[in-house]
């Protein structure tokens, strides 16, 4: 299985593969904070320190 094509950009194909390891637990996203959504300056705060390892999530 080809995962990424060979581009610059992701297109809808990698996207719906990647979207499927994701489901599949193949694959998953590694996740430095989740903030709720009333914490978002926080969030920005922690994302312009460029020193998070992973994603930072606001949840809703």
């Amino acid at each position: 299985m080809t995962l990424l094509k060979s581009k610059k950009q992701a297109n809808g194909d990698d996207l719906r593969a990647i979207a499927d390891l994701m489901s599949k637990n193949i694959i998953r996203p590694h996740i430095a904070k989740l903030y709720p959504f009333t914490e978002m300056s926080e969030a920005h705060t922690q994302v312009e320190t460029r020193r998070t390892a992973g994603k930072v999530v606001l949840t809703v």
